[in-house]
């Protein structure tokens, strides 16, 4: 089912987590991006949201503590071309001691529209025990104030209703 995008849904209020000009390679047979491509560029904005949180390639490599997807779901809501300019902005559901819960926003800033969104659960990974772990309190402590933000926000995050942090 399509997502209701709310009328007031304002994404400069979120943080952006990725942004590209979409090349060539990109494109499928059919003339717009491939599906695999909106992957790789919400994957890439996961990392953007990683690094907001302090998990770094330096502390996951210091630390061997990472992230690691648990479920995704994407709604394609309008074609994306080569050319055009992307921005992904991200936007906090909830957590709990292990998971986090988000959405990121496709925004095609050259056809001024929501092209796409990737609805996740991540959960944080200990990487020498091969399973998941509590996120570290430092990290909590930069995703708290961020996750009240976005919670407080007037207008209603997109979600499909079966994920859950």
């Amino acid at each position: 089912m399509r997502p209701d995008l709310h009328p007031d849904m304002d994404l400069t209020s979120l943080p952006m987590t990725f942004q590209s000009v979409i090349p060539e390679k990109y494109m499928d047979e059919m003339g717009h991006m491939n599906v695999a491509c909106y992957t790789h560029i919400f994957t890439q904005s996961m990392g953007g949201m990683l690094e907001m949180f302090g998990l770094s390639m330096e502390f996951i490599e210091r630390e061997q503590i990472g992230g690691a997807a648990l479920e995704a779901h994407i709604h394609y809501l309008a074609e994306v071309m080569e050319g055009d300019q992307v921005k992904i902005y991200t936007r906090l559901v909830n957590r709990t001691e292990k998971r986090i819960h988000n959405v990121h926003f496709m925004w095609n800033e050259s056809r001024n529209q929501v092209a796409a969104l990737f609805e996740g659960v991540m959960a944080c990974f200990d990487l020498k025990a091969r399973k998941m772990s509590a996120i570290p309190e430092g990290i909590c402590s930069r995703i708290d104030p961020m996750l009240d933000t976005h919670q407080a926000l007037l207008w209603p995050v997109p979600v499909c209703g079966v994920m859950q942090a």
